[in-house]
């Protein structure tokens, strides 16, 4: 455990958003009509971050799109009481679930 990687400070914020909400929906879109644009691919930064301190997909936490045709506001990660359990993510949990 000598070679563990600490969170960044945005993968801090992103998590414990993360495990306070339980399950969030990270992109978005700005603007409107022709000149709406998209947000970064938070949802993606989200889950590479769980993965590289140790979370595996589907077991921890479950990535996915809930909307109807896959738009990019639809992305979401949710996470999994095993997640919740892992001793690295210990310091994110402020309420027991």
């Amino acid at each position: 455990m000598a070679n563990e990687t600490p969170f960044s400070k945005r993968e801090t914020e992103a998590i414990e958003n993360l495990f306070e909400r339980g399950t969030v929906k990270p992109n978005y879109y700005s603007g409107t009509g022709r000149f709406s644009t998209k947000s970064a691919d938070h949802a993606a930064f989200l889950v590479s971050a769980l993965k590289k301190h140790g979370m595996k997909e589907g077991r921890h936490f479950i990535s996915g799109n809930d909307a109807p045709r896959g738009g990019h506001a639809g992305e979401f990660v949710k996470i999994l009481p095993a997640g919740r359990r892992l001793v690295k993510f210990k310091k994110f949990n402020l309420v027991e679930a």
